[in-house]
């Protein structure tokens, strides 16, 4: 077996042992090794078949020679087997696309490894049969494979078809493949070229004379040489490149409004891990405009739906007025003397007008307090004054019911919207009138200073609130009893619109009771200057 034949088998089963190494996950040597392995290889296989072709023989068999350089370069080199040439380097092929992407190219890896293995049983059934074109024996063209050197290329193929077979144990590339490459490729630029300049300089030294007859022959191999290792340098550097220039075009698209594009995900190095993150964020930016989009929408439909509120609040608002404005003068007499059953209906009509408006106002009112857009009139006003005005009020239907109403607050100013404290008032006042006994009810109204803030409370002795109900109490259209609210009326909107009135004020509310012991209702305003 010749020394270049030999070394190339010795790279090849180094190889071989790297990429059982980086099955195992120690995958550093091998991106290392591999290309700095099969670049010796191809170095070996281009050096013995351009000395064929120039007709002279510069393998490094002359190495170890003990006859003069020049006396062995007379002698016409053997041409290599073609069997040889081609599984060395198709072996050299499989090795570097198990470095690039295992998962991808193992079935190729393993077609290979067949080819490599049925040239070298080729040659065996030559021998066996003894016939000389089998084991690549053609006159002038091919020397015949050497017998163990079929043997060596049958073992190769079956450990590559065995590598390219295993599914469960594949090739692991890892993340370190850019440091690895960057490393090959400066082994590739220094060393290689370095070891071969190093054997010319040998041979030269030992011949001088050698160089005169056949400088075309070296400068030929030297060019050789250099394209092989440019080759390498070139795929090493293009395994770099491509996939950042890939990104960056990935992104250049993203800025110019394209969100449909998607970085490549081939490799499965750091920059392969980089495309798939990168990609994860055009997925959620894709989802977030998308979110925006409908967020946008939904304003558009809330904008509509309170705009459309407004407009039926009008229009129904609107022949209201003059229904119960002409109802309560026909119940004054302004409008003439009417009989009992007129004045009966008539009333009726005049309730239920009234009751008709403030239902139309609180679902307005809740509107506005879910969008946050109540507005607020901000004065300084005595808790006392709007206490008595909620109060007269309410004094008619009370007294009607035997309901005492009890004013115990005191002339303190606060800093807020009057008539949206009155309306407040007027919800608690209402609601507590439903659940106190008749003839015997009794609501009172006081206020007390509590530093920067003024804490009123509305008490009452009526059949107070469960204990499991009383989170629920200021929560739209929630009702506590809602056989008592059927004969009384309500929307089971007037504490949640309170509680919206007090905090837009930056208030609290808060409820107090024990069932069968009334309630008490407390809020807090904060407190004004004067008064």
């Amino acid at each position: 077996m010749k020394f270049g034949t030999a070394l190339s088998f010795v790279c090849v089963g180094i190889s071989l042992l790297l990429v059982t190494k980086m099955r195992k996950g120690k995958i550093a040597l091998g991106h290392i090794g591999l290309p700095i392995l099969g670049l010796i290889i191809i170095m070996f296989l281009s050096v013995n078949t351009t000395s064929v072709i120039i007709g002279t023989n510069l393998s490094l068999t002359m190495l170890f020679e003990d006859s003069p350089i020049s006396t062995i370069n007379t002698i016409s080199p053997s041409r290599p087997s073609l069997g040889a040439l081609v599984n060395f380097t198709i072996i050299v092929i499989a090795l570097m696309l198990m470095l690039t992407d295992f998962a991808r190219w193992r079935k190729l890896v393993r077609g290979i490894g067949i080819t490599v293995g049925m040239i070298g049983g080729i040659a065996l059934a030559g021998y066996a049969f003894n016939l000389h074109f089998l084991y690549w024996d053609f006159e002038n063209v091919s020397n015949a494979m050497a017998l163990h050197t079929g043997i060596l290329f049958l073992i190769a193929g079956i450990s590559l078809i065995l590598i390219g077979n295993d599914k469960n144990n594949p090739v692991i590339t890892g993340s370190h493949q850019i440091k690895t490459r960057l490393i090959s490729l400066f082994l590739t630029i220094s060393i290689i070229p370095i070891i071969f300049l190093g054997i010319i300089t040998y041979i030269l030294i030992r011949d001088f004379e050698v160089i005169r007859p056949f400088g075309y022959g070296f400068a030929i191999i030297s060019i050789i040489a250099t394209i092989t290792a440019g080759f390498f340098v070139y795929v090493i550097t293009m395994q770099i490149v491509r996939p950042i220039t890939n990104l960056r075009d990935t992104a250049l698209a993203i800025t110019n409004g394209n969100f449909d594009v998607k970085a490549e995900t081939s490799t499965v190095d750091e920059i392969g891990q980089l495309s798939k993150t990168f990609n994860g964020m055009i997925d959620s930016i894709k989802m977030a405009t998308a979110l925006q989009l409908e967020t946008e929408k939904l304003k558009q439909v809330d904008k509509d739906k309170e705009e459309f509120a407004a407009m039926v609040s009008h229009e129904l608002k609107t022949p209201l007025i003059p229904i119960s404005g002409y109802a309560e003068l026909f119940l004054d007499g302004s409008l003439g003397n009417i009989t009992e059953i007129q004045r009966e209906k008539m009333q009726v009509m005049y309730e239920n007008s009234i009751r008709l408006t403030t239902l139309i106002q609180d679902i307005l009112d809740a509107r506005k307090i879910e969008l946050k857009r109540l507005n607020l009139d901000i004065q300084v006003e005595s808790i006392k004054e709007i206490a008595k005005r909620c109060i007269d009020i309410f004094r008619p239907i009370a007294e009607s019911k035997g309901i005492r109403l009890v004013d115990e607050t005191q002339d303190i100013a606060i800093k807020c919207d009057p008539d949206r404290i009155l309306q407040v008032l007027n919800n608690v006042v209402s609601n507590a009138m439903k659940f106190v006994p008749a003839q015997d009810g009794t609501i009172s109204i006081n206020s007390r200073n509590d530093k920067d803030e003024v804490m009123i409370s509305i008490k009452d002795n009526g059949i107070g609130i469960p204990k499991s109900k009383q989170d629920d109490l200021f929560k739209k259209f929630y009702q506590v009893d809602k056989s008592l609210t059927r004969k009384s009326g309500g929307t089971g909107l007037g504490l949640a619109i309170s509680r919206g009135i007090i905090e837009a004020h930056g208030g609290k509310i808060w409820v107090e009771s024990e069932e069968n012991q009334g309630a008490a209702v407390h809020f807090t305003i904060q407190k004004g200057n004067g008064k």
